[in-house]
């Protein structure tokens, strides 16, 4: 399967004009994941620290809204990114995405979910 996303690479980058635009779409294309991954990670962090404001308000704000605002953020961000980039760099950056979801296995089990570690000492 990477042998042949591979070879669709080089074929693909074969009509762009020079070096520094391949490297230059596939930074922005790296680009555009990132912000995806982030923005995931960020909304993630936000909703397993939810329940951080029952200690303090600084607690809540720095553990639950700041992530979760940088992760809506970055979502914007990258649609924005993506209403920018030329059509070749559309094609990397969503493809990759695409492309991770063939390998994503779902995680459930019928065990319950870890909680995450509380840090105990005050803001």
């Amino acid at each position: 399967m990477l042998i042949i996303l591979g070879v669709a690479a080089i074929w693909a980058s074969s009509f762009m004009p020079s070096i520094s635009t391949i490297i230059s779409d596939s930074v922005n294309a790296i680009g555009i994941q990132v912000a995806y991954y982030y923005g995931l990670a960020g909304l993630a962090a936000a909703w397993m620290m939810r329940d951080s404001f029952k200690q303090s308000f600084l607690r809540g704000l720095s553990f639950c809204v700041f992530p979760g605002a940088s992760g809506i953020f970055l979502f914007i961000m990258a649609g924005y990114a993506i209403t920018t980039f030329g059509m070749i760099t559309n094609l990397v950056g969503l493809g990759g995405l695409l492309v991770g979801l063939v390998f994503f296995r779902s995680q459930t089990k019928d065990t319950a979910p870890a909680q995450p570690a509380l840090v105990t000492e005050s803001i």
